[in-house]
């Protein structure tokens, strides 16, 4: 009996019993952000594994069913959450037996330590991303910021449903908060996948977020595929730049600075210079304190007025290389990394590690605090 259960389980069926089946997901339920302003579930069933809109939400004991849409085979359920300290919530999507616990976001001004990872470019690598995934469980944050290129092909449902299920144990319990990078551009400009996993479109995904004393904000830097972006987002960005708070994060997928052949002045593509024109000088006038990259490939910490600018290797892509000059570098690896990060009212403390666990950097980031500090850093 247990032998046919197993080979049950692993063709996939969907198994009767005690009035209740298990689910055969095509996509594996994962919680993100629509645009810094709801929490939603995503998830959908193989042809034959099951079609139920249903959610369980239980917070704090109390339990709530909520409905989600079906668009296109994948279900979507709005969570009726604040943006941050919602509290003990679980929740389990319709079929499934075991609750999963969503990590809590703090707020701004909570006194306590806020923990999340950023990671880049994990698109062609399952193998390597579930290592990264297992690093992150261990870590223990509450949310993922991933710098775009999430997939090889951006028209490739395929490649999407092995980055979902890379990631399946972290995205069901950790806040998936992505930016889009020029692979999910690849074959189709309107990048309709974005759209479809994540309800916003493409050349209207940017926003921000706060984890904690963190106030993050997104935005699209595939100025060549969508040469609209460049200037799209600029009002906005320099409004929320200019908003006080603790510690400020700007992350999207192109660099401004490396040493990345991307980034050689011969090079076809010159999204790095439009941001050297438009974007770095409000990072700098605004005290911006970290910015987060990927796109290039390799592992790359520069230092530039005040700014730091830390790109992460690849978490899955193919590994990059060198040719263009950077002077503000201060380190640089061809290494696959991901960052982990803790944020204080007092510390910003950033560990980069390789996928075989070991450190690759860190540095940190003070600054005074005191309790009735409620309008940003001390002067």
């Amino acid at each position: 009996m247990k032998i046919l259960m197993g080979l049950i389980l692993a063709l996939g069926l969907s198994v009767q019993g005690a009035g209740s089946a298990i689910p055969t997901f095509l996509i594996k339920p994962y919680l993100y952000t629509i645009k810094g302003q709801k929490w939603a579930l995503g998830w959908s069933y193989t042809a034959d594994g099951m079609n139920k809109s249903d959610v369980t939400l239980i917070q704090n004991g109390q339990e709530l069913t909520l409905h989600g849409t079906l668009d296109n085979g994948l279900f979507t359920a709005i969570l009726p959450l604040p943006n941050c300290n919602f509290g003990n919530v679980s929740y389990r999507v319709g079929g499934q037996i075991d609750l999963a616990k969503i990590r809590d976001v703090p707020c701004p001004e909570d006194q306590i330590t806020t923990r999340f990872t950023f990671m880049a470019d994990t698109q062609e690598g399952p193998k390597f991303d579930k290592v990264f995934a297992k690093q992150i469980m261990e870590f223990d944050g509450s949310a993922v910021l991933i710098g775009g290129d999430l997939v090889q092909t951006g028209d490739h449902f395929d490649d999407w449903i092995n980055f979902f299920d890379a990631f399946a144990p972290v995205f069901s319990t950790h806040a998936v908060i992505p930016v889009v990078g020029n692979h999910e551009y690849r074959n189709s400009p309107s990048v309709p996948y974005w759209k479809h996993f994540f309800q916003t479109e493409a050349n209207d995904d940017f926003y921000s977020i706060d984890i904690g004393p963190v106030h993050v904000m997104a935005i699209n830097s595939c100025f060549a595929d969508d040469p609209t972006m460049r200037l799209k987002q600029l009002g906005w960005l320099k409004s929320e730049l200019e908003k006080p708070a603790r510690w400020k994060v700007v992350f999207y997928h192109h660099p401004a600075f490396s040493r990345s052949i991307a980034n050689n002045p011969i090079a076809p593509k010159k999204e790095w210079l439009a941001l050297q024109e438009d974007y770095v000088p409000l990072f700098e006038t605004n005290h911006v304190d970290l910015v987060l990259n990927g796109h290039t490939h390799l592992y790359e910490h520069s230092f530039k007025d005040g700014v730091h600018y830390l790109t992460m290797g690849p978490a899955g892509g193919i590994m990059g290389s060198y040719g263009a000059k950077n002077k503000y570098a201060l380190e640089s690896h061809l290494k696959r990394t991901i960052a982990e990060i803790e944020a204080s009212q007092e510390e910003l403390r950033i560990v980069t590690t390789a996928i075989d666990g070991k450190t690759v950097s860190e540095f940190t980031l003070n600054k005074e605090y005191t309790s009735t500090d409620s309008e940003g850093p001390q002067e």
